[in-house]
């Protein structure tokens, strides 16, 4: 599948797990009420632990994929001058129109890294709450 509809798809994924997963641990805090049990409390603990551990990795991700962005474009328009210098004009405008698709494509991908760990982790904790859910 091509990272363009990989995103869309995990976006989609990331924009339904998430409010089920934020009402079923709702729900959870409400039943508990005032005396949480340890297993109520356990979740409640992962529930900030996790999303910290996710939106860190997340950041991380995307911090580390625009730098590879940034130093790719940094010798696409270190090719460009070398080229204009030494091969001419003609040669000078192939390369100038180049970047626009390699920009999305990096666009996309720092995207696309930023959104797997949140992704990962909503989807996981949907289907451990579904299961958790079915079996009371």
């Amino acid at each position: 599948m091509p990272r363009r509809n990989r995103t869309l798809t995990r976006s989609l994924e990331l924009s339904l797990a998430a409010p089920a997963v934020i009402a079923m641990r709702s729900a959870r805090m409400i039943a508990a009420g005032n005396t949480p049990t340890a297993a109520d409390r356990r979740e409640m603990s992962r529930m900030v632990s996790e999303k910290i551990g996710a939106f860190s990795e997340s950041w991380t991700a995307m911090a580390a994929r625009q730098r590879r962005a940034q130093l790719d474009a940094w010798s696409h328009l270190m090719r460009v001058c070398w080229t204009a210098w030494f091969a001419g004009p003609m040669a000078f405008a192939s390369l100038v129109d180049a970047p626009r698709g390699a920009q999305r494509r990096a666009q996309t991908a720092v995207l696309a890294s930023g959104l797997a760990p949140l992704h990962r982790v909503a989807t996981a904790n949907l289907r451990r709450l579904s299961r958790t859910r079915t079996r009371k």
